[in-house]
């Protein structure tokens, strides 16, 4: 089987993004404006760089939301730039504004295709076997969640495509030493990670630690640092991050008085705008209450929501799916990560690069798994209850990398017949593919018809 999908394989990967794409577009054309969370607070800001061509302040009335008294235009819009761009060259074809939002639309379902080439490399740098690298391939780019990011105008689909281009640049980089092309790579994913989410940064902080570690060894219980490789590849990374990134971190220092990150203004407009139920002195929080974290996840629907919908929770998280797939998906991401656990004498992933460098690899997605899931518990404990899965999908591709790696080994240590550990991988494959198209057919043909 194994040798069928070798033989096959540059044709099946462009089978798989034709495959993506069609399902993107599709998703994104039948969904009417403000289907997804919060989009037409975000497609105010394209509206606004299109009529206006320049940038909003984030308080400018013609965006601020009367609701909840700010607006997206605090933090980083690059996906919203480039959308207001799109929208500029379909006006070249129609003034229809159910036409316009398709093309600032278009955007995210490039990302969406882009992270679907980036994953296929990715998959075929962490395993040799072909089979394997598809079950990563799939379990990161056919969560039905994950794709429904790519389908209405938010920031979130350019953080997941980025996350999955700083991994690949990892690898990349613990093989060829940190050549031109992975320091590149590594930079342009940290930008575009920068100026996208806030949720998705630990793959910023995780990209330093891992890069200085790399030139930074302990041996003999003596610290050995090559200062000149050090140096000079990593003032290669910053400068280019810096040029593409601090322009809009100045321009915040600046008209927010200091705030570069825009979240202390943000409250402060909330403070005055929003309405009185949601102004953040009064409105009401676990924490503001005086209960513990602790409590907040014990004793509410968040872990139960936050799960369910970081797998499948379409629309205004009005929208789900068959128990049964949420139990499966749930019981492949419990035996994955069990079987990550497991020892093995000999390492059957990531066969390119030394053990120092895979255990790097390993703490700094662990870490990239802990943060967003610290940030979303913390935002909804201190700020605003809102048990959302998205805010936890920036540790997808890191969770999936542990989940098929232990699934893997798991299927080597138990079965023993090479043909029975192919039919077995092919079958989760087989099961998530199937999984993606009944929830297409859930959201998508009940619209249609």
């Amino acid at each position: 089987m194994e040798k069928w999908f070798i033989e096959k394989e540059k044709n099946l990967d462009r089978l798989f993004i034709v495959f993506v794409f069609l399902i993107l577009i599709g998703w994104m054309v039948i969904q009417p404006l403000g289907a997804g969370p919060d989009e037409r607070m975000r497609y105010s800001i394209v509206q606004y760089i299109f009529l206006h061509w320049r940038l909003p302040q984030g308080g400018d009335p013609e965006i601020l939301d009367k609701t909840w008294g700010f607006s997206y235009a605090f933090q980083p819009i690059l996906p919203y730039m480039i959308s207001a761009v799109f929208v500029k060259i379909g006006t070249l074809f129609t003034m229809n504004g159910n036409i316009l939002i398709l093309f600032a639309r278009t955007v995210n379902i490039i990302i969406g295709i882009v992270m679907a080439v980036i994953t296929r490399k990715l998959s075929k740098k962490i395993f040799a076997s072909t089979l394997a690298a598809w079950l990563f391939t799939l379990l990161v780019v056919l969560l039905p969640q994950q794709l429904f990011m790519h389908t209405y105008v938010n920031t979130d689909s350019m953080a997941l495509m980025s996350t999955v281009l700083i991994v690949y640049a990892w690898i990349n980089g613990s093989e060829t030493d940190w050549n031109w092309k992975a320091r590149i790579q590594l930079s342009i994913g940290i930008i575009l990670c920068a100026m996208s989410y806030y949720n998705a940064y630990g793959y910023i902080l995780c990209s330093m630690i891992l890069f200085l570690f790399f030139y930074v060894q302990v041996i003999e219980k003596r610290i050995n640092i090559e200062w000149g490789k050090l140096l000079k590849k990593g003032s290669f990374i910053a400068i280019i991050v810096i040029i593409g990134i601090g322009w809009w971190f100045i321009r915040s220092y600046i008209i927010y008085d200091g705030d570069f990150l825009g979240l202390r203004v943000r409250d402060e407009y909330a403070e005055i705008y929003a309405i009185d139920s949601l102004k953040p002195s009064i409105h009401e929080t676990y924490y503001n209450q005086g209960y513990s974290i602790w409590y907040m996840l014990k004793n509410s629907n968040f872990v139960i929501l936050t799960t369910k919908s970081f797998i499948a929770m379409f629309g205004n998280m009005e929208v789900g799916v068959y128990s049964w797939i949420y139990k499966g998906y749930f019981f492949i991401i419990a035996v994955g990560l069990i079987g990550m656990l497991i020892p093995q004498k000999e390492r059957i992933y990531l066969t390119g690069i030394s053990d120092r460098s895979v255990k790097l690899i390993n703490v700094n997605m662990l870490i990239c798994m802990i943060i967003p899931n610290v940030l979303n518990v913390w935002a909804a404990y201190s700020y605003d209850y809102q048990p959302q899965g998205r805010y936890s999908l920036p540790m997808l591709v890191a969770l999936m990398y542990f989940v098929s790696i232990g699934i893997y080994k798991l299927i080597n240590i138990i079965i023993k017949k090479d043909k029975t550990r192919q039919l077995v991988l092919f079958c989760i494959a087989a099961w998530i593919l199937v999984v993606c198209l009944v929830c297409l057919r859930m959201f998508i043909f009940p619209m249609y018809l």
